[in-house]
This record gives C-alpha cells, structure tokens and sequence, in this order.
C-alpha cells in the first residue's frame, strides 16, 4: 500500500501499471502479472471479492460480505468509488481529526483510547504470565 501523505495521483504517474482491487501500482507489467496471479478469489455465488492474504478469506461469508454491504458483489466500481472516496488524504485525515477533537470535547469514549486500554490491560496480563512462569521453572 501506500504510505501517509503520499500523493495518490504522483504515485498513478509513476506506477504505469497498477491493481485496482488492492490500490497498488506496480513499475512493470510483468510485477502487477505476478500479483495479480496471487489474488485469492472468494467463492460466495455472485461475489467479485478478490485479495492476497488468505486469513481475509478465511472469514465465514457472512462476515466477510456484511463487512462490504454487498457494494463490490453488484458494482465492483461503486467499491473502488467508495474506497478511494475514503483514502486518507490530507483534507480526509483533517476532517476526522476535527470530528474526533468534537466527540472528545463532547466527552464521548473514543476508540482509540478503548483500543489503548485494552493493549494495556493485555501488555499487563502477558507480562504477570511471563512473571508466573518464570517463578514456576
């Protein structure tokens, strides 16, 4: 993928060839020809879903399906449309680091912090694990 702050339309300009399903480009033909053989394709009746890492397609179909609403299983360029309607550009980035200064001003719990909590609580857990270990051998 594509790093933070780069310019999606100067990376299309240097990446002559490029997959649209994973938003990557590729400098040769030959490149994209061999991600391309590497997608793995969902076998859900109807589904277009395609990627690379299996553990996605080891979801139950349910999961994998609502997580995309449908969009791609109709309209694969509706899917890109949204996709890229999405990605995090600056004016994206900016609009969501407004809204999570609004929630936060409002008091809402955000998920970041949940998500900190949570790798705290685990990071503690493991370390009294590793601990307790460690006295028993």
């Amino acid at each position: 993928g594509l790093s933070r702050g780069f310019d999606r339309e100067q990376a299309r300009a240097t990446m002559p060839f490029w997959c649209e399903c994973c938003d990557r480009g590729y400098l040769t033909k030959e490149k994209l020809e061999q991600h391309l053989a590497r997608h793995l394709r969902c076998e859900y009746p109807g589904c277009n879903f395609q990627c690379v890492n299996p553990e996605a397609l080891k979801k139950p179909p349910r999961l994998l399906h609502i997580r995309f609403a449908g969009a791609h299983l109709v309209d694969p360029e509706v899917y890109v449309a949204n996709r890229k309607r999405l990605y995090p550009t600056r004016e994206v980035v900016q609009a969501k680091m407004e809204e999570l200064a609004l929630r936060k001003a409002r008091g809402d719990v955000l998920n970041d912090e949940t998500k900190a909590h949570r790798r705290r609580v685990f990071a503690a857990r493991a370390e009294r694990q590793r601990l307790q270990r460690r006295k028993v051998s």
